[in-house]
């Protein structure tokens, strides 16, 4: 049976990096926001701003905060995405395979704990079902995504509730967390 959505074997603050600290030194989402100018991201949730555009890739700033439930709601992409872990707490990335194959889900922990098997970089496959949210107690975590062919809109799918439900029953705790309500 999957982990409990925001549950693993990481246990937050116990790291020991600086960002855990008593707080010493590390901003607010709310500054890293007005730093980087990041935007509200619509559907799937989060900040972002895009800091690079050309014919052949693209790449953006993500940041989850606790806004919104702090998670990015299931999707995919029809393009490889590489994610990059800048800052902040640990997050969990949860990968859904092509319902179409004989996948196993995937659950990673990104961040910079290599000695808890937390990877700061992480290449999710193209047309993978991919959703995620900070680790339980996490404040904010800054994230970077590459994408290459570039990002278009016309490459991403927000996923459905009910239909990742139906393929996927043994994760209904993990999608009901990482879905937005279902619209009427």
């Amino acid at each position: 049976m999957p982990a409990e959505p925001g549950n693993s074997t990481f246990d937050a603050g116990s790291c020991g990096c600086s960002c855990r600290r008593a707080g010493v030194g590390r901003m607010t989402y709310k500054e890293v926001i007005e730093r980087l100018n990041l935007q509200s991201l619509p559907d799937e949730g989060g900040y972002y701003r895009q800091t690079w555009n050309s014919d052949v890739s693209t790449a953006i700033y993500f940041l989850l905060t606790p806004e919104n439930n702090g998670f990015s709601a299931l999707h995919t992409l029809s393009y490889v995405e590489i994610y990059h872990f800048y800052a902040g707490d640990s997050v969990q990335l949860l990968l859904f395979p092509p319902e179409e194959t004989s996948g196993e889900v995937q659950e990673v922990i990104l961040g910079n704990n290599l000695e808890k098997k937390e990877y700061p970089q992480f290449i999710v496959p193209a047309e993978t079902t991919q959703g995620s949210c900070l680790m339980n107690g996490g404040e904010w975590a800054l994230l970077g995504t590459t994408m290459a062919p570039p990002y278009s809109p016309e490459t991403f799918k927000l996923s459905s509730r009910s239909k990742m439900l139906k393929a996927f029953p043994d994760y209904r705790d993990w999608i009901i967390r990482l879905t937005r309500e279902e619209e009427a």
